[in-house]
């Protein structure tokens, strides 16, 4: 879901990639998963990013980031943040 969410946003279709994005919410929640859940806020940040809300954006993918240091998966931190 969330790679579908990721190539909406690309695509600039803003409704599919809310759509993907919520039902990767969904899995990571069904899943309880934390390493879901911090790439999924990573990928919202990354879109909040490209929608010219570049504060928030940045905050968000900075929060998943440091959780996803938090869980030792640097090179997933250090994608997240590249995306800046």
């Amino acid at each position: 879901c969330r790679a579908l969410a990721s190539a909406a946003a690309d695509a600039g279709e803003q409704e599919a990639c809310a759509r993907w994005l919520r039902r990767a919410d969904i899995s990571a929640t069904v899943r309880k998963s934390r390493r879901e859940r911090a790439l999924n806020e990573a990928l919202r940040g990354r879109i909040l990013f490209l929608q010219a809300h570049c504060d928030e954006g940045r905050g968000v993918v900075e929060a998943a980031a440091a959780d996803l240091r938090d869980m030792r998966m640097e090179w997933s931190a250090d994608a997240a943040l590249r995306g800046l």
